[in-house]
């Protein structure tokens, strides 16, 4: 699938208690283009001390999706 020119994404976090959807736009062409998601996410992990899904959807296909650990320090660092 090429998602090369398309902006917008469905976006979920799956925290312990709930998920967290919302629809958001992210940079066309870098490949680093959903590190502002990976990024909440794993401040949410730090936050609740466990890892956090994440996922991208475009049009109901999952895109990209990960797990974020939170930092083995137990700070917020980037880690």
């Amino acid at each position: 699938m090429n998602l090369g020119h398309d902006r917008r994404f469905d976006v979920e976090l799956s925290l312990p208690q709930r998920p967290l959807r919302g629809v958001t736009e992210f940079p066309e062409t870098r490949t680093d283009r959903f590190a502002p998601l990976i990024a909440w996410a794993r401040s949410w992990a730090n936050y609740l001390n466990t890892p956090v899904g994440w996922r991208v959807s475009h049009n109901g296909t999952t895109f990209d999706e990960g797990v974020a650990h939170p930092c083995p320090h137990r700070g917020y660092c980037s880690c």
